[in-house]
């Protein structure tokens, strides 16, 4: 079952992939993560990505970030306003301020089938809030609710 996250960031982070690997490595989550393109490559210098997959352990179901910009982003806040529509709730005006400010948008993409370890959402967590940092941006999930980029929950869709 694919499940997502989507990091909505007012300004685009130049981020290269070989960073975010850097990053998930200084973090110890895994003893030997792979990453596809690999980190030492000239491909994951590059600013101008749209995927990068991370995998917990050789043979895993990778994770997926994608980056988006665009049409694209238009498309996902459409998916989150229309979340909040869904549920009978009202956007909070300082989400409804962000989702207008938004340019750029990291999706997290798993297979929860795929046998996540207790590493690898403490991994997916921390990456998250690393891209929102860097990005002026929030956390959405639709199971969960909105984040802030320290992983303080704005909006909890559990208590509902």
């Amino acid at each position: 079952m694919s499940f997502r996250v989507y990091v909505l960031g007012r300004r685009k982070a130049e981020i290269a992939r070989r960073e975010i690997a850097e990053f998930i490595h200084e973090g110890c989550f895994f003893d030997a993560p792979g990453f596809e393109p690999d980190p030492r490559s000239a491909e994951a210098a590059e600013l101008g990505w749209t995927r990068f997959d991370i995998f917990e352990r050789s043979g895993s179901t990778p994770f997926t970030l994608h980056s988006e910009e665009g049409h694209r982003v238009a498309n996902i806040i459409d998916v989150v306003a229309g979340t909040f529509d869904e549920r009978g709730l009202a956007l909070p005006s300082t989400g409804s301020a962000h989702l207008e400010a938004t340019r750029h948008v990291y999706v997290v993409e798993l297979d929860r089938g795929g046998g996540i370890s207790e590493d690898g959402w403490a991994m997916l967590s921390s990456v998250e809030v690393f891209l929102a940092k860097r990005c002026a941006g929030i956390i959405f999930s639709s199971e969960d609710g909105v984040y802030d980029a320290e992983l303080r929950r704005v909006v909890d869709f559990r208590a509902e």
